[in-house]
């Protein structure tokens, strides 16, 4: 995705409705350990509208100047690039979200050397960021079950270069385009249903604020200033409180009850469970998880889990 195009993107406040999948999306971009999220449903729902809505508020992340694949500073080995450089400036950088296309190749996707140098791939240029898969359900089950194993590894390589690829998984489907294999759908670690707005008075709203925003997406953008930097805020301090972030004995009892009858599943829902009522708990300015937490996050995490 373009950071042109970043920046003019439907605000995520601005989208009528779907508090759902506002929530599961912020508690992504709190916690970007939670490392995956599906959003599926039926057409015209805002998924894809929601997802590019994240780039505005999500905080910068520090990163080399100039690096593809944005290397951050630290004890981390860095990609071919970064390794030649002769000096290396952190700067704060844009967290990318990066489109991954249906007819995206092994190729574009790790990257590849043009007459030996090295080209970042798709999956590299995520990095530190998010992957945007838009209608999974129409990529090949090949391709999704490499970038699932990229990720899971944090490293793509390529023509013998490796690249950093720490990323989170967002992705979409439309419910009437096919199934995604269960095998796929449980990869995720959380998971949220939408429908198309029914109720007249919403979908008139959602008429006209898409109308305005074609119109004109900056001056349309500056209305939503406002509700767009408390987002951003939330999310940045989020982010602030999650190393200090804990359960406590009995918050784990709870999960582990509520995970209990996925019988080969469990351990993987309690872990991703943790994970998401830690975010949920950070974007409401608490280093602590409560039944509430547990409450907002569980069809997220187990609704999509078949045990």
């Amino acid at each position: 995705m373009p950071a042109d195009e970043n920046k003019a993107a439907f605000p995520l406040s601005a989208l009528v409705g779907q508090q759902a999948l506002k929530r599961a999306l912020l508690i992504a971009a709190a916690n970007p350990s939670i490392g995956s999220a599906l959003v599926r449903g039926t057409r015209d729902a805002g998924k894809r509208t929601a997802i590019r809505g994240l780039s505005s508020i999500l905080p910068n992340i520090k990163a080399h100047r100039g690096c593809p694949v944005r290397c951050p500073p630290g004890p981390y080995k860095p990609c071919p690039i970064c390794s030649e450089a002769e000096k290396l400036e952190t700067v704060n950088a844009p967290a990318p979200l990066v489109d991954i296309s249906i007819t995206s190749d092994m190729g574009q996707l790790a990257g590849r050397r043009v007459d030996n140098e090295p080209f970042a791939g798709l999956l590299g240029r995520a990095n530190q960021g998010y992957a945007v898969l838009d209608r999974i359900n129409l990529f090949s089950e090949k391709t999704l079950r490499h970038i699932f194993e990229v990720q899971e590894k944090g490293v793509v390589e390529s023509d013998g270069d490796m690249w950093p690829a720490k990323f989170v998984i967002l992705a979409t489907m439309n419910d009437e385009e096919g199934e995604l294999s269960a095998s796929l759908v449980e990869r995720f670690a959380l998971c949220v249903r939408v429908s198309a707005l029914t109720d007249i008075e919403e979908r008139l709203e959602v008429i006209k604020r898409v109308e305005s925003y074609r119109l004109d997406p900056e001056r349309f953008r500056s209305h939503y200033e406002r509700e767009e930097g408390e987002m951003r805020a939330r999310v940045a301090e989020a982010r602030r409180l999650m190393p200090r972030a804990e359960l406590s004995a009995a918050m784990q009892k709870e999960m582990e009850r509520r995970c209990s009858g996925l019988r080969g599943l469990k351990d993987s829902a309690v872990l991703r469970m943790s994970q998401a009522v830690l975010g949920n708990a950070a974007l409401n300015g608490r280093i602590w998880g409560t039944s509430e937490d547990v409450r907002d996050v569980s069809s997220f995490v187990l609704g999509h889990l078949k045990g």
